[in-house]
């Protein structure tokens, strides 16, 4: 009876905690940490890495930036556990980055003079700057965050400024520049962005 104890108990031992005390492991540890901001950053590594050999998970190398990036957003139980942590970050950041383009497209919108137009252009990818009165002052076309496709800037009254076309963030093709009544003023021709001859421009 008493071998049979003891070998229970070695077994239990050897498989560790179990997930859910693994979890208030992370909870406990998290909390000391977070209670502690203004701690030093040694001793919040060495808070998470005691917590980690309590699971029986891998040492925490990173460095306190990482564990105060955790905090902002929201991930210190997960960073705690070694539970995937780096692709939860990485979704968070995503939607952080759509989160703060919504914003800033919504306050475009909010600032347009045509409402509609801005919204037909920001809903098809385009990216949009207004003048200080609300009227569209730049038009760009974008492909992967850089500039591809047609550029046009405008003048306050509206008359197109310049139009110039872009190839993966390149200006390629001719830029025409107009004046304020609307007037042709000057062409360039660009290859891989770079000015050329407008004979040479195709």
């Amino acid at each position: 009876m008493k071998r049979l104890l003891l070998l229970t108990a070695i077994f239990l031992t050897a498989c560790g905690p179990s997930q859910e005390e693994k979890e208030e492991i992370a909870i406990i540890s998290c909390n000391i940490m977070s209670e502690s901001r203004n701690m030093d950053g040694a001793v919040r590594i060495k808070e998470i890495n005691a917590a980690r050999e309590k699971m029986g998970e891998d040492a925490f190398l990173g460095l306190d930036d990482a564990i105060k990036q955790s905090f902002e957003y929201g991930l210190c139980r997960e960073l705690v556990l070694n539970d995937d942590y780096e692709t939860k970050l990485e979704t968070a950041l995503l939607n952080e980055k759509e989160v703060i383009k919504i914003r800033k497209q919504q306050t475009i919108l909010d600032n347009a003079n045509n409402k509609q137009l801005v919204k037909e252009l920001l809903d098809g990818g385009n990216g949009v700057s207004l003048s200080p009165d609300g009227n569209v002052e730049m038009i760009r076309m974008m492909k992967n965050n850089v500039l591809h496709g047609e550029l046009k800037r405008f003048h306050r009254n509206g008359e197109l400024l310049f139009k110039v076309m872009y190839e993966n963030g390149q200006k390629e093709g001719i830029q025409e520049s107009y004046d304020y009544d609307g007037n042709l003023t000057s062409k360039k021709c660009f290859k891989d962005g770079s000015e050329i001859s407008l004979e040479k421009c195709k």
